[in-house]
């Protein structure tokens, strides 16, 4: 039985689809308001710091 190397299949199927002009990955949400993050549950916006 012939090991598959997972890790290269994939990487030969993203390069062949930058090759191709293909999108290999898109976000799949929107930006808050004026795309500043938000957190989905309060709606709040991230300000950045951590520590606040």
């Amino acid at each position: 039985m012939v090991k598959k190397d997972i890790y290269q299949e994939i990487t030969n199927q993203i390069i062949s689809d930058l090759e191709r002009g293909l999108p290999v990955w898109e976000k799949p949400w929107e930006k808050g308001f004026m795309g500043f993050p938000e957190n989905a549950f309060s709606k709040s916006f991230y300000s950045g710091d951590s520590f606040q």
